[in-house]
């Protein structure tokens, strides 16, 4: 996963002069603060046993610029307002769930399971957006398409096994099970980041949107 993750980033960055101008360019920058923190976790937690402030400190940050993300491709005043609210709310939830937690050495995982479920249902008022728009819709010139499909599989995908791969249900389960539903997330994963570099390289945004 990790290695793709990689890949991702790396085309999107080789591949930016396309969208530089466009408000998808923001993907680049979750990209890159995903493989940070992939790469931070993994030598933090050669040191020390916990590293779920790095984990609770990406996930602040990947859903704030993805919230944004989305907010800045929809033109709709009412939709737009409608996706502000939800994502101030829930971002206001999130920072003062983190004062009533140790942050440090505790993963929110419900809490960020609830932003999940929150940035599945903006990118669905996007899809909104876009089946009512008058704009014509070439595939081609439209990266965005691209990848908020890719993050919309991967969020629904991760949805229904959040409760499961991060301890949330009270039930035990065999280990095969774990390796099935973690499998599972693994294939969601890989797609979405191969979508991303296909709608990389595949694309040719069009315009220059002025946010």
């Amino acid at each position: 996963m990790y290695i793709s993750e990689i890949i991702a980033a790396l085309v999107a960055t080789i591949f930016f002069y396309k969208y530089k101008h466009l408000p998808i360019k923001t993907i680049l920058y979750i990209l890159w603060i995903a493989v940070i923190t992939e790469g931070m976790a993994r030598v933090y937690s050669h040191y020390y046993h916990n590293n779920h402030w790095v984990y609770n400190l990406y996930a602040f940050l990947f859903y704030t610029l993805f919230y944004k993300m989305i907010y800045d491709h929809i033109k709709n005043k009412t939709r737009k307002r409608l996706v502000l609210g939800i994502a101030i709310i829930m971002m206001i939830a999130v920072i003062i769930r983190g004062f009533a937690v140790p942050v440090i050495t505790f993963y929110m995982s419900k809490t960020y399971s609830i932003a999940m479920v929150v940035m599945v249902f903006l990118l669905m008022i996007y899809a909104v957006e876009r089946l009512k728009s008058d704009d014509s819709l070439r595939v081609k010139n439209e990266l965005a398409l691209f990848v908020f499909t890719a993050y919309l599989v991967f969020g629904i995908s991760f949805i229904p096994l959040a409760p499961f791969l991060t301890g949330q249900m009270d039930f035990n389960y065999s280990r095969a099970m774990l390796d099935i539903l973690q499998g599972v997330q693994t294939a969601a994963l890989l797609f979405a980041n191969a979508l991303l570099v296909f709608g990389f390289i595949w694309t040719k945004p069009r315009g220059r949107e002025v946010l």
